[in-house]
């Protein structure tokens, strides 16, 4: 499950053009690996630290190839993807991040943008609602935990002509703080992931 903890403020730029997808922490889908570096601090530490001693990283998450994906992408705009497991090490870093969350680039650019911002659904939906307007789908996931408890986490989708925002509700580990995940993806990135789904859904025929 992509989901991990924050604690940072909702932030959309003030202006949609039509269609055109929003700033999420200054950052929207479709920029190059090196204006996501101009504006990430966390990323640029992240990509000095590969440099510099690519073994620390490799200790750190147990995976040899993290950094060589990392600079394959910033230094030839490889087709390898940046994804959420390259970003473990933000939940060790400090609490003033570009943002928590995962990405994805594919040719250089940036096709998936997550981000988690710490509070409820009531919290963070108005802020939703307002800027994209009436979601095109709604749904929820339900859970129990080891204790009986059973939660109900809402999920909403809102499809735009270049874009498709995602947004759910989820929880810590442990449960005990809430969070909501706002995901930016291409529309062509999107279509891609559905045929994914279609193919396996149908090898399991």
């Amino acid at each position: 499950m992509k989901s991990y903890v924050c604690f940072c403020a909702l932030f959309f730029s003030a202006a949609l053009a039509a269609g055109q997808a929003p700033t999420l922490k200054g950052h929207v889908i479709g920029e190059s690996v090196q204006r996501f570096l101009e504006i990430s601090s966390v990323l640029r530490s992240r990509v000095d630290l590969c440099r510099t001693d690519p073994g620390a990283v490799q200790r750190q998450e147990g995976d040899a190839d993290a950094c060589a994906d990392l600079l394959n992408v910033v230094d030839h705009g490889g087709e390898d993807l940046i994804e959420e497991g390259r970003f473990n090490f933000l939940l060790n870093g400090p609490r003033n991040l570009d943002f928590v969350g995962y990405v994805e680039f594919s040719g250089g650019k940036l096709t998936i943008l997550a981000v988690n911002f710490d509070g409820t659904w009531d919290d963070i939906y108005p802020d939703l609602l307002k800027k994209f307007g009436k979601p095109t789908s709604t749904d929820a996931t339900r859970m129990q935990n080891g204790y009986g408890a059973r939660f109900s986490f809402p999920k909403m989708t809102w499809v735009k002509p270049n874009y498709v925002v995602n947004a759910h509700e989820d929880m810590g580990t442990f449960g005990q703080i809430r969070f909501v995940q706002v995901e930016l993806v291409t529309a062509g990135r999107m279509q891609e992931i559905e045929r994914e789904k279609r193919t396996k859904q149908n090898s399991l025929d």
